[in-house]
């Protein structure tokens, strides 16, 4: 039987536990930033450090939005239309996204009496383009809209990335990858020490495409990798590596680097886009394979429940929270416990009700 993007649970659930691993560090600011710890462990690394589940989103994307693509350059089926690609995906990212703008700007209009944006910035949220619409200095409504256009303009390199894989051999095309990633990542780190803070340069330019290219291009070249066939013994192997590979990074980043996500401005950050996705990837590619061990951890009930609904529950929690916590009457005066039972309440509550809109998203 043909494989699907959609009959590999462990990768749904894989999105949904990263899903909520956002959504926990989101929850862990609201409450005030709490010191937790188990047995005299530090586990704020692991609450701080959730951005990693951003990283696995765009490896994912990589992995699974062009896989039609991927069997066609092998041979393995028909070659996808691009028009009928380009409106699979906006059927899937689109009207989510455009009603959380919409009903935004309605509610905090009528909260406040007042227009949060302007017609034109209105459109260039509707369109992916806010970041150059907005006025300097501006916040978006919901901040975690900026990961959606990075996704979205992927989508459009995505396929002839798989092109160029069929036609190059892999050695050239990991090649120029890589050149195009290091001339990059080497013009933020010249633009940075020169003092550039104009908004090309800026120094939140890793909320950007250029900065994460090379994320969807690994997950692509795993997905190239996992079409081609992989055996149970070759999956075992790159899942123990993966792991053992992200477990440094990781520990690295959470434990020796505590304040790495904070002082984003460092150049040296860009490169651990690639150090992040590269075990990512591993792990992905031995999940799809069917490496047990580590597939059965992200198949339970939950974890699949929240990936089916991860889109919903990414749009919507975090101005929930805000609201709850700063705006909502009377409730916002409660004590913390309960204020932040009730924004959980409402956000599971809202991720459901605004699940039609975003199902079957991948």
């Amino acid at each position: 039987m043909k494989r699907t993007p959609d009959d590999i649970p462990a990768l749904t659930g894989l999105r949904g536990l990263a899903t909520l691993w956002v959504l926990t560090h989101h929850f862990w600011e609201f409450i005030g930033f709490p010191s937790i710890a188990v047995g005299g462990l530090d586990l704020l690394p692991v609450i701080k450090n959730a951005y990693f589940g951003l990283d696995m989103f765009f490896v994912l994307s990589g992995f699974l939005v062009v896989r039609p693509y991927i069997r066609a350059a092998q041979g393995l089926g028909r070659m996808p239309s691009f028009g009928q690609y380009l409106l699979r995906r906006a059927k899937r990212v689109v009207p989510a996204y455009w009603a959380n703008v919409t009903l935004l700007a309605v509610f905090i209009g009528v909260g406040t009496g007042q227009s949060p944006m302007s017609t034109l910035e209105y459109f260039g949220y509707l369109g992916f383009l806010f970041w150059y619409t907005l006025p300097d200095q501006t916040m978006m409504l919901n901040p975690v809209w900026w990961t959606l256009p990075v996704e979205w303009w992927a989508y459009f390199l995505l396929p002839p990335l798989v092109l160029a894989l069929k036609r190059l051999p892999i050695w050239l095309w990991l090649g120029l990858v890589l050149t195009f990633v290091l001339w990059t990542r080497w013009n933020l780190v010249q633009h940075f020490f020169a003092g550039d803070t104009s908004f090309w340069w800026q120094p939140l330019d890793f909320r950007h495409l250029r900065s994460r290219f090379d994320q969807f291009a690994i997950g692509v070249l795993a997905a190239w990798i996992f079409e081609r066939g992989v055996s149970a013994e070759q999956a075992r192997r790159v899942g123990w590596c993966g792991l053992a590979l992200f477990a440094i990074v990781f520990v690295h980043v959470g434990w020796f680097v505590p304040r790495w996500f904070e002082d984003a401005i460092r150049p040296w950050m860009y490169f651990n886009y690639t150090a992040a996705a590269v075990p990512l990837a591993m792990i992905i590619l031995a999940m799809a394979a069917g490496w047990r061990p580590l597939a059965r951890c992200f198949e339970g009930k939950v974890a699949l429940l929240s990936g089916a609904m991860s889109y919903s529950l990414y749009l919507w929690h975090f101005p929930i929270f805000v609201w709850v916590f700063k705006y909502a009457p009377i409730v916002s005066d409660w004590p913390l416990p309960a204020r932040g039972f009730i924004a959980l309440v409402l956000t599971a509550a809202t991720t459901w009700t605004a699940y039609p809109c975003s199902s079957d998203r991948s």
